[in-house]
Parts: C-alpha cells; structure tokens; sequence
C-alpha cells in the first residue's frame, strides 16, 4: 500500500497597495508508490465586503509528470456553495468536467490534445505547468491552460487559453523576502507572446526550487502575492529539490 508524504507546506498572502486581502495555506504530497501522484491541497479565504469569509478548497492530483489527473475546487460564501471537478483521462486525452452549484449539476467532457494544464484559484497551482514542459531558455513558451468562468452558476463549458511564459534570467536572481536572502527562477507571464499593449500587462514571478512552486509574483496594479511561511521537507527529498 502506497503512503502519501508531505513533501511541502506553507502559506502565502496576497497584497493590495501593500494591505493584505486575502490568505492561502498549502501542502504538497506525493504518493511512494513507484511512479507515484502528486497532490496539491490548498485552502483560501477571504472576507467580502459584507463581513463573511469565502473559503476556497482545492485538490489538484497530478501524474508523476505533473500532467493534471483529477482536480476538484470547491467554494463557499454564507449559503452559498459550489463544486467544480475536472477528470483526466490520459490515455485518450478526455478531459470530463462537472459543475454543481446553486442551478443543480452540468457535464460535458472534450477531447484535448497535448499538453495542458488546468486553472484554479490556488496560487500554488498557477506555474505548475513549469514542471509538465520546461521553459525554454531561448524563446518565450506557450502552455495550453483550461479554464472556466463558473462560480456560482453554471456560464458555459471550460475554454482553452494560451498563456506565455518568458525566462528573464538564466542564472536565476536573488531576491529578499521575510528578510531571507533566497534564490529564484524570474520570469514573466503573459497573455501574448509579444507583450501586445492592448492585452493585459505581464506578471512577473518568481519561482522556488521547491517544485517550481512561486516564491512571489507581482501584478499590475500594485497586486502582489508572496510566500508568508514555507517549510520543505528538503533533507528527506533533497534529490526532488535541485536549484
């Protein structure tokens, strides 16, 4: 029987004009089986306007090549809830998906071709494709990323997006963050390959050696999101975290 180990943890918080917003606390764990899982577990609250929390769980289970296998992202806010789950399956590259919300339950399933991943509102998810498919040192890589616009109510079916990462520095960077000096992987994300003005601006982030997972990023708009606590089982899977 294969055991799940914790392999990460932290938590990050996310910034407004320096105030904090909002918190999400994660764990990573992988499964020992040979060949095993990962899964991503993440919890995200945030107080609205009207004094409640929403509250955001996620579970992302991927292969041991980090391509998505099941992903399940679960919201609350006072009466309020939905249930979001994609199924992958890899073999014929059908993808199925199912909405539970306040209008009762919607499927579909599609077929998607090569390599992609899926969106959720965990941060700790959001450069998770840097492990499926390397980013290229010579030229700016685009990711296929799966996507819906589904909260409460059922909109309409997931949607697949280009999104483009770009490599700002081979060597890494060091950056200071909670007053530690750490070193980190920069690059630009991007919803076109040439920084179009009339697209969104880019974000920048920065990535850990701890699976590729951000250290921080920060958005146009004076938006910023940045590791809070991270612990790394790091002496038991120093192998898993090469710089």
């Amino acid at each position: 029987m294969s055991i799940d180990e914790k392999i990460v943890e932290g938590k990050y918080v996310f910034l407004k004009d320096g105030n904090q917003y909002s918190e999400e606390t994660f764990t990573i764990l992988m499964d020992t089986a040979p060949n095993g899982n990962y899964m991503y577990k993440s919890e995200i609250l945030c107080r609205v306007t009207s004094g409640e929390f929403l509250k955001i769980n996620v579970d992302f289970e991927t292969s041991n090549s980090f391509d998505p296998l099941n992903v399940k992202v679960f919201r609350s806010l006072g009466e309020n809830s939905s249930t979001e789950r994609y199924e992958v399956n890899l073999k014929d590259k059908q993808v199925y998906y199912t909405f539970s919300g306040m209008d009762g339950v919607h499927k579909f399933d599609r077929n998607v071709s090569g390599k992609f991943h899926i969106s959720t509102p965990a941060f700790v998810t959001s450069t998770l494709m840097t492990k499926m498919k390397k980013m290229n040192a010579a030229h700016v890589t685009s990711y296929n990323v799966l996507s819906t616009q589904n909260i409460w109510t059922y909109e309409k079916q997931f949607v697949e997006n280009d999104v483009f990462l770009e490599l700002k520095s081979l060597g890494g960077v060091e950056i200071k963050l909670n007053d530690k000096d750490l070193h980190a992987t920069h690059c630009q994300m991007s919803e076109d390959a040439y920084n179009n003005p009339e697209k969104s601006a880019p974000a920048d982030f920065y990535l850990s050696k701890y699976l590729n997972i951000p250290y921080k990023a920060e958005f146009p708009g004076n938006l910023e999101v940045k590791i809070d606590k991270l612990k790394a089982f790091e002496n038991e899977y120093k192998n898993m975290f090469k710089s």
